[in-house]
């Protein structure tokens, strides 16, 4: 049996309603009235039971995100208190709740926090870190520390441990000494916060952190002590502590670790041609984001690699399966599993599924938009681009905020806003075994394994499977705010062993909030074919005057009229409104190989 029988899940977005009957008076006021009241069940309550670690790493072809249009916001200076919020890091506390953290603007200065318990309502915490004035110990001058580049881990006990780069003002490079990294402590779901703690002396940007299995937290950074000679000669360095944060190696005042660096010729500056010459050998490899592996110990990174003049391209580098980095000398580039220039693009974030997915996202430098792609368990052979945002936008990030939802952020700088949206992972489902009442009624259904369509409009939809010895039994769930008589959705299924569109057999529900609009079968003449085959359908209409109106449709499908190969069938599921067709897998191909499955709608195993 495939460990994906034993897992139930995508995520989402809303909430989860069944029926129930309340008790009115009639006209009268005389007899007692039974009247029902009805929900739709909504993606974010559906997939309730936890996946297994790496349970779709053999069928991640048909995994896919799906974006949830509904969640969609945009966050001003009302909301945030900066005009012009930059570096958006978000993360999940233990209690549940969110904490957003970011830069005043794109040159940093103070760091603000905000809070939130629905992605949506967003409270103003204040500043975490604020602008100070200092004193430089070599000459005395006075100077104003800026913070900026805030990031954070949610640690195994619950404490939030951030971090932020501190430098003087914009003159950092001919300053070292007084450039650096703080950190501070949260052990309460960020209402207080311990005073700053400086780990690392020296020019850096861009911290990153990350907890390993086994307690050690890794601190890693963009290593710029070289940019005053050579503007782009970098690379990725890191500190290490072994005691949860308290205290690093190798220790505030030393050089750090180095850890990732790609070797090229780089541009002096002017003011040094005449000691290097034009060009001298220069590091790269920045801006790193880093993760262990679902299941092992191999930690996986992702970079911008800078060109030698302008823009960039992305990297990934790998330590092996012992998760230990090779420190390296100055003039030593690695390590030796890596991937060079994979594409283009700048700003890079990285998060795995505990299904196996691994999702990265990138900006773009020279229009400011922000793009994420899917890997396998490995971290490697990413995919297609999918574009999140467009225009205008420095530095966004990403969050695997359960175990099928992510959650990608990205401010706009010229806009003085940030933008949030919530993404849906379907991939492979179970049919779950449950006594079905055919009434167009959610409530005899379990939260199991669901699949999500809505990225194109306010309407969406959550898809389940189940059966019993006579039949399979689907429940759609669509909200939409104004269902017009032209909309309906569509249910394909194909046999399992199919790689073509569709073939003999293949099946086509189409439906609406009236009910069973047709039922047709693929035939050998290439048509679909209209075909009764004892299909039934019952719907009930939800009429709310809030965002949560719609239909359900519920769905009674004889095993004798589905081919069903040891088990198992592929699916995709439409919505059609006013013009636009919303697929979870996009039908403009000729494969079915990236269509979910559904396991087990007899009880058996592949």
């Amino acid at each position: 049996m495939k460990s994906i029988l034993s897992k139930i899940g995508i995520f989402a977005i809303l909430m989860y309603g069944g029926s129930s009957c309340s008790v009115e008076q009639d006209d009268k006021g005389t007899e007692p009235v039974e009247k029902e009241t009805f929900e739709i069940a909504t993606i974010d309550k559906l997939n309730q039971n936890a996946d297994e670690i790496n349970s779709h790493k053999d069928s991640l072809r048909r995994s896919s995100l799906e974006k949830n249009t509904r969640s969609y916001i945009e966050l001003n200076e009302e909301d945030l208190h900066v005009a012009h919020p930059c570096y958006a890091r978000i993360k999940r506390m233990q209690n549940g709740n969110y904490i957003m953290f970011y830069e005043e603007n794109e040159h940093g200065g103070n760091i603000h926090y905000a809070i939130s318990s629905n992605l949506k309502i967003w409270e103003y915490r204040g500043a975490l870190l604020e602008k100070t004035d200092m004193i430089d110990p070599d000459d005395r001058s006075a100077y104003v520390r800026h913070y900026s580049c805030p990031e954070a881990v949610v640690l195994k006990n619950g404490d939030i441990l951030a971090v932020a780069q501190y430098r003087p003002g914009l003159n950092y490079r001919v300053r070292g000494h007084i450039n650096g990294l703080v950190t501070l402590r949260s052990s309460d779901n960020g209402r207080t916060w311990s005073k700053p703690e400086e780990i690392y002396q020296g020019v850096n940007w861009e911290p990153y952190l990350l907890e390993l299995s086994n307690g050690d937290i890794h601190c890693y950074f963009t290593d710029s002590r070289r940019t005053e000679i050579v503007p782009k000669d970098t690379g990725t360095a890191m500190m290490l502590s072994k005691d949860g944060g308290k205290t690093w190696e190798p220790g505030y005042g030393s050089d750090p670790y180095l850890v990732i660096r790609s070797k090229y010729e780089g541009y002096v500056r002017d003011e040094y041609v005449h000691i290097y010459g034009e060009k001298m050998t220069a590091y790269n490899d920045q801006m790193p984001v880093v993760i262990q592996l679902n299941d092992s110990k191999e930690l996986a990174a992702v970079m911008e690699t800078a060109r030698p003049k302008s823009d960039y391209d992305i990297t990934f580098a790998y330590s092996g399966e012992d998760g230990e980095w090779d420190y390296l000398a100055e003039d030593q580039k690695g390590p030796e599993d890596r991937n060079e220039k994979v594409f283009h693009g700048a700003g890079p974030y990285i998060v795995q599924f505990p299904s196996g997915e691994t999702v990265m996202s990138h900006g773009q430098a020279y229009d400011g938009s922000f793009s994420i792609r899917m890997g396998n368990e490995k971290a490697r052979n990413f995919g297609k681009e999918m574009k999140v945002f467009s225009g205008a936008g420095y530095w966004g990030s990403l969050l695997v905020a359960d175990a099928h939802r992510l959650i990608a952020i990205m401010p706009n700088v010229d806009g003085g806003y940030v933008r949030l949206v919530q993404y849906v992972l379907n991939h492979d489902i179970t049919a779950e075994s449950c006594a079905i009442t055919l009434d167009g009624n959610n409530a005899d259904w379990m939260k199991g394994d669901a699949l999500f369509v809505g990225s194109d409009s306010e309407a969406q939809a959550s898809f389940r499977c189940s059966f019993d010895a006579a039949n399979i039994y689907c429940m759609l769930d669509v909200l939409d705010r104004e269902i017009a008589e032209t909309d309906y959705a569509e249910i394909y299924f194909s046999p399992s062993s199919s790689s073509k569109l569709v073939e003999n057999e293949s099946m086509r529900i189409k439906l609406s909030k009236n009910g069973i609009l047709s039922t047709e079968l693929y035939g050998s003449d290439g048509k679909w074919n209209g075909s009764d085959n004892g299909i039934t359908v019952k719907t009930k209409t939800h009429i709310t005057a809030s965002d949560k109106g719609g239909y359900t449709a519920e769905i009674a499908i004889p095993k004798s009229a589905l081919n069903v190969e040891s088990d198992i069938v592929c699916v995709n599921v439409a919505l059609i409104k006013s013009g636009i067709n919303d697929y979870i897998v996009n039908m403009d191909t000729d494969k079915t190989e990236a269509w979910p499955r559904i396991y087990g709608l007899s009880g058996g195993t592949e």
